[in-house]
């Protein structure tokens, strides 16, 4: 590998056993873009330029990383949500486009006041920060999770409350208009199905919920809720799929209104939304 030209072969050699041809092509661009600052068109019309060392020797320790199924994001310690820029760690969970559909789904209303529940990164409240006037306060159980949704929201120039709280013993006077999560939905006995660079590398807390017990987040959350929200205040997740019926029998139990269960871009039953009235 020593001119650009090189790099795109050389990848599809060596992550050939690891990843599909179309990810390793996306793997290999997002790469030359980070180490060499060319797009996919200036890599073409570039690809006679010789490479330096200290660029191969990037390239080579990212094709490491890769080749043990790490997520480019994590390597990289950066993803776009929503057209936005984010910086990761393995403390948070890396965006997922099903997200951003949770979002657009709450842009379709208005707020005043918006508490994001386990907030991670938080993509989910920096981005409606970016999108609206709202006051949004944003908590997560884990200090590195706070510490790197501060560094978001200062990259991205809005200002968000991150608190480092627990929501089952969480105590505020204040309301919401909007109450949004993102909890652990992925039950323990469907780890098997994971990918292994999730499994290897994503932040168990945030993603897996004991089998007997998948809806302890929905429950604590929907309570609070009832505590918390204000008159004709919404109330969003995004859900596991085989829990949807679930999930929807426990908002209508609890006295939830409006109640309705949205599919993502992959037709699964993905989000639930419902009303509170006082």
């Amino acid at each position: 590998m020593n001119y650009i030209k090189d790099i795109l072969p050389y990848f599809l050699n060596v992550l050939f056993k690891n990843y599909e041809k179309n990810e390793i092509k996306s793997l290999a661009y997002i790469t030359i873009q980070k180490i060499i600052g060319l797009d996919k068109s200036e890599t073409i019309i570039n690809s006679n330029k010789k490479l330096v060392d200290f660029q191969i020797k990037k390239i080579n320790n990212i094709l490491t990383r890769l080749k043990n199924n790490e997520p480019i994001q994590y390597i990289l310690n950066e993803s776009k949500f929503y057209n936005l820029d984010f910086k990761l760690n393995n403390n948070v969970l890396i965006p997922r486009p099903e997200t951003e559909e949770l979002v657009k789904i709450a842009l379709n209303h208005t707020f005043n006041d918006v508490l994001d529940i386990g907030t991670g990164s938080g993509c989910i409240a920096i981005t409606l920060a970016k999108n609206t006037n709202a006051n949004i306060t944003g908590i997560d159980i884990c200090k590195n999770a706070i510490l790197t949704a501060k560094e978001n929201s200062r990259i991205n120039n809005v200002k968000v409350n991150f608190l480092k709280k627990n929501i089952f013993n969480y105590n505020t006077t204040k309301k919401f208009d909007l109450i949004i999560s993102n909890p652990p939905y992925v039950l323990e006995s469907e780890k098997i199905l994971i990918n292994k660079n999730v499994i290897d590398y994503e932040p168990h807390n945030a993603l897996f919920v004991n089998d007997n017990n998948p809806l302890i987040f929905y429950k604590k959350i929907i309570s609070f809720g009832k505590k918390r929200l204000k008159n004709n205040g919404l109330i969003l997740f995004e859900i596991n799929e085989k829990k949807d019926q679930d999930i929807f029998n426990l908002l209508q139990k609890e006295g939830y209104f409006g109640i309705k269960i949205f599919k993502d871009i992959y037709n699964k039953n993905r989000f639930a939304k419902a009303i509170w009235k006082v």
